[in-house]
């Protein structure tokens, strides 16, 4: 199985043993893969991931992907050598270059959902997807690494793509189209939770020309569930819940905005770098781009449509644009995506001269939301006592923020004990049976 640097070559070992665990258990084969798990913690600084910004940095990301994607027969060779879309014509597309030395060795597209839809789209409709209350879908294609650097950029490569999905772009639903490859998909099933959107697999995907694909979804409120439950306070090599979600890499540069707009001179020399480009555009794609571009400018640029083949329907569709650009023009603010428990359970904490009743609202992983009349002040150090799940806890705490006038306030737990994690597990069951 190619692992593409996610653990080390296991050889003819991993595969039968593989093989065997398929038989008996997928909870045993979930645990050995999980097992292997050997994730470093550091890496060279030569490495650099961000956002490509420059025309030279998506056009050798286009290369990395036709090559990549040409050597394991995929697609035929094309005249250019370039594998571009008409998704990464829109500003919405963030196309993720991994850097040695400025040099792109490693990419992956970030495709958000717009009038035109998604790339996979053309296999199956994910319209029940976007009427899941309103929910945010985006898809991420267009994956390679130049194979001699996939230990020291794949795992970083994820967490930069998890991170801008996630908390960046504030993506609920991720689609990831990927090869019909039984033990790939049973590696990353067990490993990120990620679920097969359906049973059957296709051939080819719509930007293939060959080979078969299979749909997956990754749900990030259900999965960061899951995580935290497999993963939460194993040894930090093991720890693909801290990795993901709370390491910080200083090679990851995460962009100032949300979309990149082509200038009118890109933009013409990405029409101009692939033949099929503007044949595989349609009057009312041509239309959502006029949106998109709308500046002068780009009027000469910009491939020409027949309005008069384009229904009332699709033109109020297309025109949806405008309010996508404007709304992810926006300078980019993290979003808190951590997880909460809502509870209502009672507790006391003791401070050096008396004790308190309190009124726990919420719990994250490594703190509590708490309503008190009595004033504690950031930067001190409490004991707290409560009862969930008739587990008695006793925590040393620590306000980090308050909100006297609500009487609210931000604790941080200082020392995780077997007790605190028993309770975390507890309410993650609880979410889940709920």
């Amino acid at each position: 199985m190619k692992t593409l640097g996610l653990i080390p070559p296991q050889g003819l070992h991993f595969k039968l043993v593989s093989e065997l665990l398929s038989v008996f258990s997928k909870n045993w084969r979930d645990d050995y893969y999980r097992s292997l798990l050997n994730i470093p913690q550091d890496y060279p600084d030569q490495l650099t991931i961000k956002v490509a910004n420059t025309l030279q940095e998506v056009e050798e990301a286009f290369e990395i992907v036709h090559d990549e994607y040409w050597e394991h027969g995929y697609i035929d060779k094309k005249s250019k050598e370039m594998l571009v879309t008409k998704f990464h014509l829109l500003p919405t597309t963030s196309v993720i270059v991994a850097q040695w030395e400025g040099k792109v060795i490693g990419t992956m597209s970030l495709i958000n959902d717009s009038p035109m839809g998604l790339p996979s789209e053309g296999l199956q409709s994910f319209n029940d997807l976007r009427s899941q209350n309103l929910k945010k879908i985006a898809e991420g294609a267009f994956f390679a690494v130049k194979e001699e650097f996939q230990p020291a950029v794949t795992w970083p490569l994820i967490k930069f793509f998890y991170e801008l999905s996630r908390r960046v772009h504030n993506v609920d639903i991720l689609i990831l189209p990927l090869p019909d490859n039984k033990m790939l998909t049973q590696f990353l099933e067990a490993v990120f939770f990620i679920k097969p959107l359906c049973e059957e697999a296709f051939t080819p995907h719509p930007y293939l020309n060959y080979g078969s694909i299979k749909l997956y979804l990754v749900n990030f409120a259900a999965i960061q569930l899951k995580l935290i439950k497999n993963y939460w306070k194993k040894p930090l090599h093991q720890d693909l819940f801290n990795f993901l979600h709370n390491h910080e890499l200083s090679n990851l540069e995460f962009p100032n905005e949300i979309t990149h707009q082509w200038s009118a001179d890109h933009l013409r020399e990405i029409f101009a770098d692939s033949d099929e480009l503007v044949k595989s555009l349609n009057d009312f794609e041509k239309l959502c781009l006029r949106q998109f571009y709308q500046e002068p400018i780009y009027e000469n640029i910009l491939p020409s449509f027949d309005p008069e083949v384009i229904d009332i329907e699709d033109r109020k569709r297309a025109h949806q644009t405008l309010t996508l650009n404007k709304d992810s023009s926006q300078k980019v603010a993290f979003y808190n995506r951590e997880i909460r428990f809502e509870t209502n359970a009672e507790g006391s904490i003791a401070t050096s001269d008396r004790v308190s009743n309190i009124k726990i609202m919420d719990i994250s992983l490594n703190g509590l939301r708490i309503k008190s009349d009595q004033h504690l002040k950031v930067g001190n150090n409490y004991k707290l006592k409560t009862k969930i799940d008739d587990k008695s806890v006793e925590i040393n705490i620590r306000t980090i923020w308050a909100k006297k006038e609500q009487s609210l306030y931000g604790l941080r737990v200082e020392d995780h004990t077997d007790v605190w994690h028993k309770v975390i597990h507890y309410l993650i069951e609880k979410e889940q049976a709920s």
